[in-house]
């Protein structure tokens, strides 16, 4: 059974494919370290803008840093 992902998860797994840190990749698709930061520790959902932001920086769909993702309470 695939381990369960988040979106955070995602979102770590294919900056780090693409070899950005989280400072390069928020200064790129202009949102705050923290946010990213955020993001990816599961403090934060992020709205779709951020996302397709994010998505667009890392060469990939929406749907792709969504894929196998569940909420994290």
């Amino acid at each position: 059974m695939k381990p369960k992902q988040s979106i955070g998860d995602n979102v770590r797994d294919y900056r780090k494919k693409r070899g950005l840190d989280q400072r390069e990749l928020a200064l790129i698709a202009e949102l705050s370290g923290p946010t990213i930061s955020n993001i990816e520790r599961n403090v934060k959902m992020p709205s779709v803008k951020t996302l397709a932001k994010i998505a667009y920086v890392l060469r990939c769909s929406v749907s792709d840093l969504m894929q196998d993702a569940v909420e994290i309470k």
